[in-house]
């Protein structure tokens, strides 16, 4: 049925695919606003939230953004899978920089934030559903990101979110993570 589809209607490939093009996605004012904040973000070197209701194209954005940087040489480190831990995350994190896990948090930590510093490349790290994200791991992601007396960042990190991640951020427990955002993007209660 659905190659019988495309042909009738003279497409290339099917229109409610999972992994569309992108000369093929309508980059309305509020999709491509939020995009130019996260290449801001990226120049910048800094955090950034994305923050919209579920079903906006976060996801899909963050691809786009991924593409884009990879084809720059910047080693994108994409994590969507947030109900995890924090040793988990550092695991994932470790592993993907091609390091073994050590025996402590604070250990696994250290090893990624010298790999990624000694690394030429730029590294952006996107945590997708960074909403459901346990304290501890937005906690350890915060510590991840200070580096050098606190003047500079290992990587640029992206959390993305449903709109209760703004409220996660502004609790007491993450004002620290907070206050170094230094961009936002997207809308809080829109539709893009």
């Amino acid at each position: 049925m659905s190659d019988s589809l495309i042909r009738h209607f003279r497409l290339t490939q099917h229109p409610f695919g999972r992994n569309a093009s992108p000369a093929a996605l309508h980059r309305h004012r509020g999709f491509s606003e939020a995009h130019e904040r996260l290449r801001y973000t990226i120049e910048l070197e800094g955090l950034s939230a994305l923050v919209a209701e579920p079903g906006c194209g976060k996801s899909l954005l963050l691809g786009q953004l991924a593409t884009e940087q990879q084809k720059l040489g910047t080693h994108v480190h994409y994590f969507a899978h947030a109900t995890v831990g924090p040793f988990g995350l550092l695991n994932v994190l470790a592993r993907k920089l091609g390091l073994s896990p050590r025996r402590s948090r604070a250990e696994t930590a250290l090893a990624i934030s010298v790999a990624m510093l000694e690394d030429k490349r730029k590294h952006l790290l996107v945590l997708d559903e960074a909403h459901i994200l346990p304290d501890d791991t937005l906690e350890d992601v915060r510590l991840l990101t200070i580096a050098d007396f606190d003047r500079k960042s290992p990587f640029v990190l992206i959390l993305s979110g449903h709109p209760c991640l703004d409220d996660r951020l502004a609790e007491p427990t993450h004002h620290a993570l907070d206050q170094r955002i230094t961009t936002r993007a997207g809308r809080r209660k829109a539709v893009w």
